[in-house]
């Protein structure tokens, strides 16, 4: 006689059978993991609740440290200054000499992103700079309130909390926020190849929690990275808590996402980027100067010290023209995240010095032309952003003998790298000062978050290193990548 299995019982049953083995399933996982780390409430930690009231005033400001200066004019020789002292002959490669690879500034392109938006306005009048003989430069002004003293501030339009706002969209638009999410089981929006969907108002560009992430496509790997990370975590919570709803779900997958990407800014690229000894004096030390109050953005921070990074740009990624990766989604799409990886892991950063690339200097898009270095150095005027000497003098760092008057930014990036660091001096104590605040003054940090996060959770991001998303979540493997990917080989 034929021995009868479960699937030879009447289709009810079946069902009522298998309801039984999933239910006991999911209850066994809960049992082992509680009884291997303790209470349920200490394993799973607290539903994070995100709100903007948490950041204080409605409308955020970046914070001035320094006197403002009006001793620079804006749209007179930016782009001058640009062609004669950042100007890296066509072909010419300055690596790091710490063999920095390309991933340190991508990441901190990220982060830009993530704490710093101003938008332009509309209602003032464009400034015009000569490119060439025959081509205009048009720079839109921004916008800006003034403050007590009567200097330019702008206003910065998303979270300024290191918090994954450019993955999720900033909190006080939770329209936009919710137009990511599939609306089913803690999921965030991916094509059927796992990429970030289109932008239904412009197909070129991808749609996701900040609207620049197309701009390059190794900006726009960072952020399809993170989605998937965040799909990846929610699934294996249902798995954990198959009674959560998808709010739920989501929730907690957003806390535990944007605590690794904390980690691997804090724990890799920062230490990787300052050398171990200058993190511990600027960023993490007790001996680093700050000035800022609370959890703000200085203006010069983010308008002119963290602009360091456009020099650490090479003129390709791989075997593919920095050109190509510009706003251009389908690139992205048609190349694969794994091969654009394994193409940016052996492109080293350039060393963060006066040289910039000709494909970030002199890019032409039809009949007008842009370069990043005279955008900076406008920018930075128009905001009425202190000299090199004044940020000096502010900081309390010793600045090098330059002419009078120079440019914060050419000035900041004139000094020698410090031994041991791939940055110089000024840089680190700016850059510092405010990366130190950014997780010192934040009471959600990761760091500070242990029991809301919980016990399982955290170990995970306690581990959790940029080689581990990117295995996680491609096709690639550990053995195709050093286990710093900060680093051109294994440190």
């Amino acid at each position: 006689m034929k021995k009868q299995t479960v699937l030879d019982q009447p289709p009810l049953l079946f069902f009522v059978v298998m309801i039984v083995i999933v239910i006991g399933t999911s209850l066994a996982l809960v049992l082992s993991l509680q009884g291997s780390e303790g209470p349920m409430e200490e394993l799973m930690g607290e539903m994070p609740v995100f709100s903007f009231s948490r950041l204080g005033d409605e409308t955020l400001l970046f914070e001035r440290l320094c006197p403002c200066s009006r001793i620079l004019i804006p749209a007179t020789n930016e782009r001058e200054i640009s062609n004669t002292v950042f100007n890296q002959g066509p072909g010419e490669s300055i690596p790091d000499p710490r063999g920095l690879s390309t991933w340190v500034w991508v990441i901190l392109q990220f982060l830009d992103h993530d704490i710093t938006l101003t938008e332009s306005d509309s209602t003032l009048p464009r400034m015009s700079i000569h490119f060439n003989d025959q081509i205009m430069m048009h720079l839109m002004q921004k916008q800006t309130v003034t403050d007590p003293v009567g200097c330019k501030l702008a206003k910065n339009f998303i979270s300024v909390a290191v918090d994954g706002t450019n993955i999720y969209g900033d909190y006080r638009d939770p329209e936009h926020a919710k137009s990511l999410r599939t609306g089913v089981l803690g999921q965030m929006k991916v094509n059927s190849k796992g990429f970030l969907p289109r932008n239904p108002e412009n197909p070129n560009e991808f749609l996701a929690g900040d609207k620049r992430s197309t701009e390059h496509a190794l900006l726009a790997l960072m952020h399809t990275l993170f989605v998937r990370e965040h799909n990846r975590i929610a699934k294996e919570m249902h798995e954990m808590m198959p009674t959560w709803s998808d709010d739920q779900l989501y929730w907690k997958a957003l806390q535990v996402n944007v605590a690794q990407y904390q980690r691997i800014l804090y724990e890799e690229v920062l230490p990787a980027l300052f050398g171990e000894q200058a993190y511990k004096k600027y960023v993490v030390g007790a001996s680093s100067k700050v000035l800022g109050a609370g959890m703000t953005v200085a203006s010069e921070f983010s308008n002119t010290a963290f602009r360091f990074g456009h020099s650490m740009v090479a003129n390709n990624v791989g075997r593919f023209p920095l050109k190509d990766l510009f706003f251009n989604a389908d690139f992205l799409e048609n190349t694969g995240l794994e091969t654009l990886i394994l193409e940016a892991q052996k492109t080293p950063s350039q060393q963060v010095d006066t040289k910039v690339v000709n494909g970030l200097r002199n890019i032409l898009f039809g009949n007008f032309g842009e370069d990043l270095v005279t955008r900076n150095l406008f920018r930075a005027r128009e905001l009425e952003v202190s000299t090199y000497q004044q940020l000096a003098d502010c900081y309390g760092f010793p600045s090098d003998p330059l002419p009078e008057n120079t440019d914060g930014l050419v000035g900041l990036l004139s000094e020698p790298l410090m031994e041991g660091s791939s940055l110089p001096r000024g840089l680190a104590t700016i850059v510092g000062e405010q990366l130190q605040r950014s997780f010192s003054q934040d009471p959600h940090f990761y760091k500070s978050s242990k029991a809301q996060i919980g016990s399982h959770f955290y170990k995970q991001v306690e581990s959790t290193t940029f080689r581990d998303i990117v295995v996680r979540n491609t096709a690639l493997t550990e053995q195709q990548l050093p286990a710093n990917m900060f680093f051109m080989t294994a440190k």
